[in-house]
């Protein structure tokens, strides 16, 4: 579990872009946040793939999206064909 300060991203400059990735069929979401706060404070870092995985496993789920974790528990037979 990850325990440490939240990230205020209402108080940094941030950009948010939806877009399709293979040939269009899978939505992917993208954000790209400033550590600097707007009043000159730094954003906590600390473990951010890990909370910026589970932040993006929250939106899928309330938007109805396929989760990553779906996805690649559904891929998981296909790879163990393959290798």
């Amino acid at each position: 579990k990850v325990r440490s300060c939240p990230t205020n991203l209402a108080g940094s400059k941030y950009s948010v872009w939806l877009h399709t990735e293979y040939k269009g069929e899978v939505p992917h979401l993208d954000t790209a946040v400033c550590r600097l706060e707007e009043d000159g404070n730094i954003n906590n870092d600390h473990n951010i793939h890990l909370r910026a995985q589970r932040a993006a496993e929250r939106v899928a789920k309330k938007r109805g999206w396929t989760t990553a974790a779906q996805i690649r528990n559904r891929n998981i037979p296909q790879v163990n064909r393959d290798c």
